[in-house]
């Protein structure tokens, strides 16, 4: 999360488009409500399939946001963090 909001100035070029700033935000606003729907849902009946939604989902979200700000670094910790969180 820290990455996500602080230029640590490790090769960031932050985003390299217009469409790239559009796909980081439609993107991750379907990613959070999905999260959230899903949530939700786990809290009413909770089963193994909607563990691995929500931690596939949060994993997703940092990998989104990594890619589209060209952000590398994050994109490294993203996919360390979603191997740990969905094992």
């Amino acid at each position: 999360m820290f990455l996500m909001v602080f230029n640590v100035g490790l090769a960031e070029l932050g985003f390299g488009s217009i469409g790239a700033f559009l796909i980081y935000g439609i993107g991750n606003v379907i990613l959070m409500v999905s999260y959230w729907i899903t949530w939700m849902l786990f809290f009413q009946k909770k089963s193994f399939a909607r563990q691995i939604v929500l931690s596939a989902v949060s994993v997703c979200i940092f990998l989104l946001s990594g890619i589209t700000m060209r952000h590398y670094l994050l994109v490294i910790f993203a996919a360390i963090f979603g191997v740990g969180h969905i094992y």
